[in-house]
């Protein structure tokens, strides 16, 4: 997944980030009926600098990796098939950015009828 977010002035601040990119992946493996397990990672990457009189670090840029385990379960409800989504990652690469240890909790639940 590759995407890029576009940020409009913040007039109360006098403040604008910058334009980012960001790349997100995952390889899963089906363990069991319900269970899958893989690794996941994403990589941020501000292309313009942040801007405005409310920036009090210059034409900032940030930067972060992480890669981590993730695991899925999939069960049924209601005859829809939902998953249970748990991941974390280990951030690194980081500049003008935290890096650390994060972790995701998901829960996906179909809107609609499921396809056959």
């Amino acid at each position: 997944m590759l995407g890029f977010t576009y940020n409009f002035e913040n007039y109360s601040t006098d403040y604008r980030n910058g334009i980012d990119s960001h790349l997100g992946w995952g390889v899963m493996q089906s363990v069991s009926a319900h269970w899958h397990a893989g690794v996941a990672g994403y990589v941020y990457y501000q292309l313009t600098g942040d801007s405005g009189s409310g920036d009090s670090c210059g034409p900032c840029k940030s930067r972060v990796a992480s890669l981590g385990p993730q695991v899925t379960y999939t069960f049924t409800v209601s005859g829809q098939t939902w998953s249970a989504d748990l991941r974390a990652y280990y951030e690194f690469w980081a500049q003008n950015r935290l890096e650390g240890v994060s972790v995701f909790a998901t829960l996906n639940i179909p809107l609609g009828p499921t396809a056959k």
